[in-house]
């Protein structure tokens, strides 16, 4: 993740790109990069609101990932279980927070 927002894996343009939310015909922003899922969220309560770059996998075969980059800040967290459908979410965004402060 690291690598990626520095620049050291793709191009810093090609992960701006990556990470810029695609426009419906009708002129609206969704909620989707390309292969990233990108949100604005407040981190605490005296935050600003900042970009939340992340992707999620869970398997019927017994696994789920949570993959949280916060570019703003340089932070990354990556969890992983061995269980399907665990809340990978919530554990990162836990994580997350304790680093913000």
């Amino acid at each position: 993740g690291l690598a990626t927002m520095g620049g050291r894996f793709l191009k810093r343009d090609t992960i701006t790109k990556l990470q810029t939310r695609q426009t419906l015909r009708n002129g609206q922003n969704t909620q989707y990069g390309l292969g990233w899922m990108l949100e604005d969220i407040q981190l605490n309560k005296t935050a600003e609101p900042e970009l939340l770059a992340s992707h999620a996998s869970r398997t019927i075969e017994g696994a789920s990932t949570s993959f949280l980059t916060f570019p703003g800040r340089g932070l990354v967290v990556a969890v992983s279980a061995n269980v399907s459908f665990a809340d990978m979410r919530t554990l990162a965004l836990a994580i997350a927070q304790a680093f913000s402060a």
